[in-house]
């Protein structure tokens, strides 16, 4: 619990409540939980959001995935840090009482926002979900290496939308070649759109 100080009362260990920086510290461990995860997903209304959030936790590098979903939705992203914030409250808690400890300075559980209502998304959005996927559904299996299999397709769409899939992280892709590469975000992405559109 840190270097705060400890005070005995009548045999009943006395510390400080973590805040600040200190509190902050157990975001790492909370957050890296699946379970922490598989409830706050269990919690958002946005179906889009909610199907994505559930595909990003599945497999390697789930929560990197699950953080670049929130990260396309603010209001959603500071929920998820409140309920953290709310899941840490609740297993200090748990654990300051089953170790019969009291702390000094006692706070009130964090206030947790409403989750966010379903959007419609907008054109750009749709835009960039459509070209993904027919990016995906019109790729062919590369292999660059005995264990390095990549998928490709052609350049054929608007180039600003080619652009701002590149920055999202989607394809990659260099201004003289004639195809575009799938990154394994981006194939995981057009899985969920193709998921999402029972194709």
């Amino acid at each position: 619990m840190g270097s705060g100080k400890q005070e005995a009362d009548g045999g009943r260990l006395k510390i400080p409540w973590p805040s600040g920086r200190r509190a902050r510290g157990w975001h790492g461990f909370v957050s890296g939980s699946g379970r922490t995860g598989e409830r706050f997903i269990s919690t958002v209304r946005n179906d889009r959001l909610r199907d994505r959030l559930w595909q990003a936790i599945q497999g390697r590098g789930a929560f990197r995935y699950f953080k670049n979903v929130l990260a396309e939705y603010p209001a959603e992203r500071e929920r998820w840090f409140a309920f953290c914030d709310r899941c840490i409250y609740e297993r200090i808690s748990w654990w300051l009482e089953s170790e019969g400890i009291e702390p000094t300075n006692p706070i009130e559980p964090p206030e947790e926002p409403e989750p966010e209502p379903e959007e419609e998304p907008s054109r750009e959005t749709l835009i960039g979900d459509l070209t993904l996927l027919l990016i995906y559904l019109c790729s062919w299996e590369e292999k660059l290496a005995p264990d390095l299999i990549v998928h490709r397709a052609w350049k054929g769409y608007l180039f600003e939308v080619l652009d701002a899939l590149e920055e999202e992280g989607y394809i990659s892709q260099t201004r003289r070649a004639k195809s575009v590469t799938l990154t394994e975000e981006g194939i995981l992405r057009a899985q969920e759109i193709e998921e999402r559109y029972t194709l």
